[in-house]
């Protein structure tokens, strides 16, 4: 029997068992974060059970598909063996610790000014603006001698935000460099 925890503020929920997913045993957890790439580096997320009590399941594999903002966190956790064991847990609340991912998105908005590096720490410009798209934000960037580039604000460029530094770590821009 896995041990119970006490709910109280040392859990943020993250979404809902919605699905199970083929016949070994994996679900599908509908998730409600800005940013839900950060639950892969997750090992064990709790689960609502009886009388509102918490218990922890680890993860196995896990994987994330995503259709626009909607966003769908599949696991295979331990002690789930079959699609009917998997069944079972179809409705309860997910909780990650408090404090292991981030609820709120990162505003692009307030990164003028940020340097812009890559991801050898290498200099390459710096941040003029955030340019709101109906895809995703663009990063205007002025590049040192070289005139600007924009950056598409997703994390095939982006690869990391540094607040403390105030650094954007982006990669294979090389591209984007020659138009």
């Amino acid at each position: 029997m896995k041990p119970q925890l006490k709910p109280d503020n040392a859990f943020d929920a993250i979404g809902t068992v919605a699905k199970v997913h083929g016949l070994k045993g994996e679900v599908g957890i509908r998730v409600e974060l800005p940013m839900p790439k950060q639950l892969l580096g997750l090992d064990t997320v709790y689960m609502a059970g009886d009388f509102g009590m918490v218990q922890p399941w680890r993860i196995q594999s896990s994987r994330l598909s995503s259709q626009g903002d909607r966003h769908m966190f599949f696991v295979i956790l331990e002690m789930v063996a079959d699609r009917n064991a998997a069944a079972a847990l179809v409705g309860r609340e997910v909780y990650a610790p408090a404090g292991q991912i981030d609820l709120f998105e990162e505003d692009p908005d307030d990164l003028s000014g940020y340097t812009v590096l890559d991801t050898d720490g290498k200099t390459i410009g710096d941040v003029i603006e955030t340019v709101e798209n109906p895809a995703h934000p663009i990063l205007r960037v002025h590049i040192r001698g070289k005139g600007e580039v924009l950056i598409p604000f997703v994390d095939a460029y982006v690869d990391e935000i540094d607040d403390d530094e105030q650094t954007v770590t982006v990669v294979d821009i090389d591209e984007l460099m020659e138009l």
